[in-house]
């Protein structure tokens, strides 16, 4: 009726050991993504509360020119954590959310 024997893996086989390195490259971007995006909050400086409701992924051009504005008030004084954050958000979100 059932065979349990045809629903356990080869782990000795090349197709087992694919999915356990995919798997592992998986579980790896995500925890760096989540590293990066850690130290990104960490580290980014002390925004106002009007700053703080600019800082999103933009939805259409008005956000955009708001996340462009608070981010090139930054940007000269915190270049290192403006530039993570934009990798973060806009390389390494996606990575991980796809």
């Amino acid at each position: 009726m059932f065979n349990v024997n045809a629903l356990s893996k080869d782990h000795n086989s090349p197709r087992g050991a694919s999915a356990r390195m995919s798997i592992l490259l998986l579980i790896t971007i995500f925890a760096f993504s989540a590293c990066v995006m850690y130290l990104v909050f960490r580290n980014f400086p002390e925004l106002s509360e009007d700053e703080r409701e600019k800082i999103q992924i933009p939805k259409d051009m008005d956000d955009a020119k708001a996340l462009g504005t608070v981010l090139s008030k930054y940007k000269d004084t915190y270049y290192t954590q403006v530039l993570l954050a934009y990798f973060a958000t806009y390389i390494l979100y996606p990575l991980c959310h796809d």
